[in-house]
């Protein structure tokens, strides 16, 4: 069998359709970086950016708390939107329809010297809205392979939750390998893994991937920039990944056949996972001079999938022709959000 039957297929899972089901608590969310994931929008004269930015720091005062978010600094383009300096800048942060934290460029801070080329911003904003919680930091992101996931907003301000793998990794940024069908709202964006936020999507790289800039890297920027801060990793995992194989059918071809079709084979899944990538394959395979089978998608609790098999040359000599057969197994990634 060849390993080119493997396929990987993605899938954007509605963070906004788990939360209406009641899937997602406040503290599930700070946690897996839903929660703390909060759309912005940069306003000058000339236009609106619009981004994501994360919460990773409070400080409670008397009568309001001081906010720190996390973002990329491409988001600030003065020049671009109508303004000679960051300061002339507006910022809101939208926490939901009802409230915004509204700031100015004056306090956004950018770091300098070995870490200014990472791509990150930090926005200070003042509220008498005590209702959000920083989220863990982890200072270990994934290996090359690994999977996590970006929180991010699209252009209608819905909140989405994407799943990635670790195409490249040095010791400033991770790519991924995954771009998104809509860039909008992009930049800024949460990347997280099982222990909290390893760092924020600072770019789009080539081929659209996301490019993240790593917390580990703005360890010193962070600690100049918000007083007392220390990274704060979870004690409990936001989510966790689970890989499980799923037994599917049984398929069968004749002697010296050809046969292709598609099949669905569903997936069992308990409230509060959700499947996120899917590879399929024969095994156990008899009688075959040809298997090949492939993912075409992976859609609530349910894998299409498109087979090709073909069966054996029946023997020279006067013999029964075996009938070809084979096993078909998924591999399946689950996101499991804990229990509340």
């Amino acid at each position: 069998m060849s390993s080119g039957k493997r396929f990987a297929i993605y899938l954007i899972a509605l963070a906004g359709v788990l939360a209406a089901a009641g899937f997602v608590s406040a503290s599930d969310e700070a946690k897996t970086g839903e929660g703390a994931a909060l759309r912005v929008q940069i306003i000058g004269r000339a236009g609106t950016t619009e981004g994501t930015c994360v919460l990773v720091h409070q400080e409670r005062r008397e009568h309001d708390v001081v906010y720190y978010f996390l973002t990329s600094s491409h988001l600030f383009d003065a020049g671009a939107l109508g303004e000679s300096r960051t300061v002339s800048l507006r910022i809101r942060v939208i926490v939901d329809d009802a409230t915004v934290i509204e700031t100015s460029g004056d306090n956004v801070l950018f770091p300098g010297g070995i870490e200014e080329g990472l791509g990150l911003a930090i926005v200070k904003a003042v509220s008498t809205n005590t209702s959000l919680a920083p989220t863990p930091v982890a200072m270990d992101p994934p290996d090359a392979g690994g999977v996590f996931v970006i929180w991010r907003h699209q252009g209608d301000g819905s909140k989405t939750m994407l799943t990635e793998r670790v195409r490249f990794r040095s010791t400033r940024l991770v790519v991924g390998d995954h771009a998104p069908a809509d860039a909008n709202g992009f930049l800024g964006s949460p990347a997280a893994v099982e222990g909290g936020v390893f760092g924020v999507v600072s770019e789009v790289g080539s081929g659209g991937a996301p490019v993240i800039a790593l917390v580990s890297a703005a360890r010193g920027f962070l600690a100049r920039a918000i007083p007392g801060w220390t990274p704060t990793a979870s004690t409990t995992p936001g989510f966790r990944l689970e890989q499980r194989l799923v037994q599917g059918p049984l398929l069968q071809v004749a002697c010296d056949a050809l046969k292709a079709g598609e099949i669905e084979v569903p997936i069992s899944l308990a409230p509060r996972e959700t499947a996120v990538w899917a590879t399929a394959d024969f095994t156990d395979p008899r009688a075959l001079r040809l298997g090949d089978i492939t993912v075409l998608s992976l859609q609530d609790e349910l894998v299409k999938l498109r087979f090709t098999m073909m069966g054996v040359q029946p023997p020279p000599f006067p013999a029964p022709c075996p009938q070809g057969q084979a096993l078909v197994t998924i591999g399946v990634n689950v996101v499991v959000l804990p229990r509340r």
